[in-house]
């Protein structure tokens, strides 16, 4: 796999907490634009556009999506460490669960892992330490269901 992406969640002004419709599993119902600090485990959500994001729109994983949160972590709490830490902090996390979840080594996969992580200012002003990571389809199509066990 090749083409690493990143999304950097930027706390949002004036947002208004929308929270999608789930059923009883936590699965999305319907399309709905969130804040990107409120992205859950699981969910699937459409590329923003822009490294930097506030909003994204979370969908069912049943219809075509970008990304797909397979897995969540904390980074260690103090100062913040940095960006080229944080993004090492980030891919090596993510990467590590990556083949746990998709059945196939990144190395040989047709899914890219991303994630989206704090930024100096969501880890100074809302102490945000979560990482949440995501695969994507390398080629940039957007996927269809969960690529839990895909072994693609």
């Amino acid at each position: 796999a090749v083409g690493v992406t990143a999304l950097a969640a930027v706390a949002a002004c004036g947002s208004d907490g929308a929270e999608p419709p789930r059923d009883s599993t936590g699965q999305v119902l319907a399309p709905t634009t969130i804040d990107a600090l409120d992205i859950h485990l699981a969910d699937c959500f459409n590329n923003p556009g822009a490294e930097s994001v506030e909003q994204v729109t979370v969908v069912p994983c049943t219809e075509p999506h970008d990304f797909e949160v397979f897995y969540s972590f904390q980074l260690d709490d103090g100062p913040y460490p940095g960006d080229d830490a944080v993004q090492k902090q980030w891919f090596d996390g993510c990467l590590a669960e990556f083949e746990p979840f998709v059945g196939t080594k990144f190395d040989e996969s047709a899914l890219d892992v991303s994630a989206i992580y704090p930024t100096e200012q969501t880890w100074n002003d809302l102490k945000d330490r979560e990482v949440l990571c995501s695969v994507t389809a390398i080629d940039g199509s957007r996927r269809t269901g969960s690529a839990r066990n895909a072994g693609i």
